[in-house]
C-alpha cells in the first residue's frame, strides 16, 4: 500500500468529517515550493524561465564579446610588444577558434556558460594529443566530471560523459601541467573543484521573482480569484463532496472564469487569498530583479527594474554596467586563457588581453579622459602616453609648453624660473 502524506491524511479525514457536520471545502490556484539547485535547475528554473536572470546573462555574455582580442609578448626586458602577424598560430586561433564560431561567439558562449553555472569546460584540438591545439569547442558543463590530484588544486582528468565520453588526462611538461581543456571557473567557498554562479547567491530572489509571476499568471487564469471556500450548510458524503469540487472547478475554473453560472442548494462561496494589489505584487517583482541584478554586477536600469533610481542617465548605467561588470569578467577570462596558452605554445611567454579602447558605449568616458591629460601642462609626455596606455617614447621624457607661455617673472622683467627634472622646489636666477 502506498504511503499517504500528512497533507493527504487530512484530505481524507475531512472527506470522511463532511458525512456528519456541515462541510468545507478549499480550493486555490497553486501552492508555494521551494527549489533544489544545480546546473539543469540554474539553466532552467533560472536563465530559461526568468526575464531578469536570462537579461543579466545576456547583456554581460554579448558585451564580453565586442572588445578586440589583443596578442602580446613579452620582452626580455619585460615590455610587451604586440604580435600583428597573422600567420601567428595563436593569432589564427583567435581569429577562428573553430568553423562554426569566430572569436566573439565562443566568447560569448563561454561567459553564457560561467554565468549561468559557474564555470566553463573548453576542449582544444589539435592534430595529435601531443600537438598545440588549432581549434577550441565548448563543452556542456553538467557532462563533465573534474578528478581532483593528490596535490591541493591539482587536477587528474576532466571527464567527459557526452555522446563520446572521454577522458582527458594532465600531463606534465617543463615542470607545468596541462590538460586539452581549458577550464575557467568562479571561485567557490565550499567545492574548491567546482565554480559557484552569480545564481547561487541570488537563488532565493530568484524562486520569489518565479513564484510571484507563476502565481500572477495562476490568478489570470482564476478570473483575478486567489483561491475559494465551499461550505455546505447540509452534510455531504464523500462522493458528492468531490463531485461538487469537480464541479466548481469545471464551471468557475480556467478559461470559464467570469462567466455566469447557477447553483443549487445551501452554499456559500466565499474567496479568501491576497491579491496582487494586497500583497504588493509590483514591489516584489522590483525588489527581486534588483537583487538578481545585483548578484551579477548590472545596473538594475539594464534589466527593466527601476531600482533605486541611483543612476542618473541610461549612458551612466552603461558605463557602471562595463566598468563593475563586463571589464571584471574579461580580465578573469583572458588571464586564465593566457596560463593556458603559455603551457601550450612555445615562443612565449605570451599575453593575451582585449582592447578596451574599441568599446563604443565607452567613448565619450575616453573623450575626456583624453581632454584632461592633453590639457595637463606639469607632466612629461611619456607620462601622457602612459596615461592613455601608450608605450613610452624615445625623447618623450621632457613637458611640453605653448611657445606663448612665459613666467611671471620674465613678462614684468624679474628673475626667471627654471624647472629641472629633479627639482625641489621653484628656483629663481636673476638674470644679469
Amino acid at each position: 500500500m502506498q504511503r499517504q502524506t500528512l497533507r493527504e491524511r487530512f484530505a481524507r479525514w475531512l472527506w470522511k468529517a463532511a458525512t456528519s457536520r456541515p462541510f468545507t471545502a478549499f480550493w486555490a490556484p497553486g501552492s508555494a515550493y521551494t527549489t533544489t539547485w544545480d546546473y539543469s535547475t540554474y539553466a532552467g528554473e533560472g536563465y530559461g524561465a526568468n526575464p531578469y536572470v536570462y537579461r543579466c546573462v545576456r547583456i554581460l555574455a554579448s558585451c564580453g564579446s565586442m572588445p578586440r582580442p589583443i596578442l602580446q609578448r613579452v620582452r626580455q626586458s619585460g615590455d610587451l610588444e604586440e604580435i600583428d602577424k597573422e600567420s601567428h598560430e595563436i593569432k589564427r586561433l583567435l581569429a577562428n577558434p573553430n568553423s562554426e564560431q569566430g572569436w566573439p561567439e565562443i566568447v560569448e558562449t563561454i561567459l553564457s556558460y560561467y554565468l549561468i553555472g559557474g564555470q566553463c569546460f573548453t576542449l582544444g584540438v589539435g592534430p595529435n594529443d601531443a600537438a598545440p591545439p588549432k581549434e577550441l569547442v565548448t563543452l556542456e558543463p553538467d557532462l563533465v566530471t573534474v578528478a581532483p590530484g593528490d596535490r591541493v588544486g591539482s587536477v587528474v582528468s576532466f571527464d567527459y560523459s557526452g555522446r563520446a565520453p572521454i577522458s582527458y588526462k594532465t600531463e606534465s611538461r617543463g615542470g607545468r601541467d596541462r590538460n586539452a581543456v581549458w577550464w575557467f571557473k568562479a571561485f567557490d567557498a565550499e567545492e574548491p573543484y567546482q565554480g559557484m554562479p552569480p545564481a547561487a547567491a541570488a537563488r532565493y530572489s530568484i524562486d520569489a521573482s518565479t513564484m510571484a509571476l507563476k502565481y500572477n499568471y495562476a490568478l489570470l487564469k482564476n478570473g483575478g480569484i486567489p483561491g475559494t471556500i465551499l461550505h455546505f450548510e447540509a452534510p455531504q458524503t464523500d462522493e458528492n463532496a468531490q463531485a461538487a469540487k469537480r464541479h466548481f472547478e469545471a464551471s468557475f475554473a480556467g478559461n470559464k472564469a467570469g462567466g455566469t453560472h447557477v447553483t443549487s442548494g445551501a452554499v456559500t462561496v466565499t474567496p479568501y487569498g491576497l491579491k496582487p494589489s494586497e500583497m504588493s505584487w509590483n514591489d516584489l517583482i522590483e525588489q527581486t530583479a534588483t537583487q538578481i541584478a545585483c548578484a551579477y554586477s548590472v545596473p538594475p536600469q539594464l534589466v527593466g527594474a527601476k531600482g533605486q533610481l541611483t543612476y542618473n542617465s541610461f549612458r551612466e548605467a552603461r558605463a557602471v554596467l562595463w566598468g563593475d561588470g563586463v571589464f571584471p569578467l574579461l580580465d578573469r577570462l583572458y588571464a586564465s586563457f593566457t596560463r593556458y596558452v603559455n603551457a601550450w605554445f612555445s615562443g612565449g611567454p605570451y599575453v593575451v588581453t582585449y582592447d578596451k579602447d574599441s568599446v563604443d558605449a565607452l567613448k565619450e568616458e575616453r573623450t575626456q579622459v583624453w581632454e584632461r591629460v592633453n590639457s595637463s601642462r606639469f607632466i612629461t609626455l611619456n607620462e601622457q602616453r602612459e596615461a592613455l596606455g601608450y608605450e613610452k617614447m624615445f625623447g618623450g621624457d621632457v613637458v611640453l609648453v605653448s611657445a606663448g607661455m612665459l613666467p611671471l617673472e620674465a613678462v614684468t622683467g624679474g628673475g626667471s624660473v627654471y624647472l629641472r627634472e629633479d627639482f625641489n622646489a621653484e628656483e629663481t636666477e636673476e638674470k644679469p
